[in-house]
């Protein structure tokens, strides 16, 4: 497990619940009695908030990297730091402190994309609204942050650190800051940022304003969605892209069927990509050392009749019953990876290299052809094609084989990548490993970026015949694979010349 070095004290409320939180996702995806491992590095806010006021941040910087230092000396992986307003240092930390820093930023910039929300009010301390240090980052990741008026801010900062920082909750303040909010919200803003951890105790999931959501993220009570070995983040990067790729698969609710706007608790979300960072792979014990031997690996499972590892699996539809092949390769009873194949529509032939590396690795795999795909039943009622269809068949197929949380890992490729998401978005608690490879959380998005960036990189005259033979719909026409082939195909999916085979 890793150990988590928490920079706190600022304030003394906000570390209460950073600590409490990452605890809940520790113990949620471990069970039992299981809690984060970690050290807590808690300053006095009385000096921090003198010299924050005295703009005397050069001091504060100092303050900040010696409390990395301590934290590593006492056997810290990672920083975290328990506030907003302080990650106005959060470059200078990174840049001299021995460990490397999770950003709060680059979180909550993913939850608030991954939505499809491109605007969002933030509420913080006066330097944090103010200052280009988080709203700067956000806007890195192409987001149009919106602040308070001057007076309003004067409310926000003075509330913040006159009241909530002393654990005062007064009902008046609350009614400012959502009146503030339905300001911010008129003004455009499709979500709002608490920036400050403190707003939390007064802005609640249960206060009557606009943002009448908590994400899913920020719910103690649930355990985190995507529970897989998160990668040592490298000092100056944030959080790992393809983990930020993968956290985010879609809103709980949308505009479409809610009118009112979300909240997004940027503490929320760091917490939860913490919670996971602390559960980082377990050294591997003996047994399942041995499981990855290669005279166990190769061991058949099978009794009676010998069929290479094939296994046709029957699958409840609303339109009947019907069959989809499966097939095992490799023995390891601690880790088995079912392979979710692209397209929709391609076949599980394109995952055969992996003959090639996970056997060395002692990683048991199983092909997995979807309904319609390869060997499986291909019923023509168009109608079964929907992705909570599919998210059902996985999970049958799971059951089948006899996959659980103790060994299941689902790793997803393009169009598998979103089933995959789509799955554990459902069935976290059924799953030891998620691996999404090569797909971004949201089919829109992507149909954006191939039509606005990669398409528009072939010829004109290339573009246009196939723009016009998608017109008619003439997709089985021989033109159209002649034209994507060697304009497309062999620029964004292989290069390789000739393709390799399969």
């Amino acid at each position: 497990m890793k150990t988590i070095g928490l920079i706190g004290g600022m304030s003394w409320e906000s570390s209460a619940v950073y600590y409490q939180i990452v605890n809940q996702r520790v113990q949620a995806h471990l069970g039992g009695v299981h809690s984060a491992q970690t050290l807590l590095y808690s300053v006095d806010f009385g000096e921090i908030a003198r010299l924050q006021h005295a703009g005397n941040w050069a001091q504060l910087a100092e303050l900040l990297v010696d409390a990395a230092h301590r934290l590593e000396r006492g056997g810290a992986d990672f920083l975290v730091l328990c506030t907003n307003t302080m990650h106005k240092l959060a470059d200078h930390l990174e840049q001299h402190s021995p460990l490397p820093l999770l950003h709060i930023a680059d979180a909550t910039a993913a939850a608030i994309r991954q939505r499809g929300q491109r605007k969002a009010g933030l509420l913080g301390t006066r330097f944090t609204m103010e200052q280009d240090f988080l709203r700067g980052r956000l806007a890195q990741h192409q987001l149009d942050v919106l602040i308070p008026d001057e007076q309003d801010r004067s409310i926000i900062h003075n509330v913040i650190y006159e009241e909530l920082v002393k654990g005062i909750i007064r009902e008046e303040s609350r009614r400012e800051y959502v009146r503030i909010i339905g300001q911010l919200t008129a003004a455009g803003a499709e979500g709002i940022i608490l920036g400050c951890t403190e707003i939390g105790l007064l802005v609640t999931p249960s206060t009557p304003t606009p943002c009448c959501l908590t994400p899913l993220c920020c719910t103690p009570s649930r355990p985190p969605p995507w529970p897989w070995p998160m990668p040592t983040p490298t000092p100056g990067t944030g959080l790992p892209s393809r983990l930020l790729n993968a956290f985010y698969p879609r809103p709980l609710l949308t505009p479409t069927t809610m009118p009112q706007l979300f909240r997004f608790f940027s503490t929320g979300l760091l917490l939860l990509s913490l919670g996971l960072a602390a559960c980082n792979q377990q050294p591997r014990n003996d047994s399942a050392a041995a499981a990855a031997s290669p005279a166990t690996y190769f061991q058949s499972q099978e009794e009676g009749v010998q069929d290479g590892g094939v296994k046709v699996i029957p699958i409840s539809t609303p339109k009947g019953t019907f069959n989809v092949w499966t097939k095992r390769f490799g023995n390891n009873p601690t880790m088995k990876v079912l392979l979710l194949n692209g397209g929709p529509g391609a076949t599980h032939e394109y995952f055969e290299c992996m003959e090639n590396f996970l056997p060395k690795e002692g990683i048991e795999f199983i092909y997995y052809d979807q309904l319609g795909c390869g060997n499986s039943d291909n019923p023509k009622d168009t109608s079964m094609w929907s992705l909570p269809r599919y998210v059902e068949e996985v999970e049958q197929v799971r059951k089948t084989l006899n996959l659980s949380k103790d060994n299941f890992y689902l790793l997803g490729h393009s169009w598998g990548g979103i089933l995959a998401a789509e799955y554990a978005f459902k069935y976290q608690q059924n799953l030891k490993g998620l691996i999404i490879s090569n797909m971004m959380m949201s089919c829109p998005d992507y149909g954006r970026y191939a039509d606005e960036v990669l398409a528009k990189q072939m010829k004109p005259e290339v573009l246009a015949e196939i723009r016009q033979i998608e017109a008619k719909k003439d997709f089985s026409n021989p033109r159209y694979m002649q034209l994507l082939e060697p304009n497309f195909y062999a620029q964004h999916l292989c290069r390789i010349v000739p393709n390799p085979s399969p």
